[in-house]
């Protein structure tokens, strides 16, 4: 969905319809951004540990 959204602003402003400017600092969305992504990284590798169970140290001796 902001990959649309961005292609339909980048859209906009090539053909030179009138956009308003966004409300919020550019500096707050790339904050947000990478705010999200870092926790949906943490939450997807505590799901990966918690439904493969603890790796049996055997593993790692090899």
């Amino acid at each position: 969905m902001p990959t649309i959204a961005a292609l339909s602003y980048l859209y906009l402003k090539m053909t030179g319809e009138i956009l308003s400017e966004p409300p919020i600092p550019f500096l707050l969305v790339i904050i947000f951004f990478l705010v999200y992504f870092i926790g949906t990284i943490a939450e997807e590798l505590g799901w990966s540990g918690y439904v493969t169970g603890p790796i049996p140290i055997k593993v790692f001796l090899r």
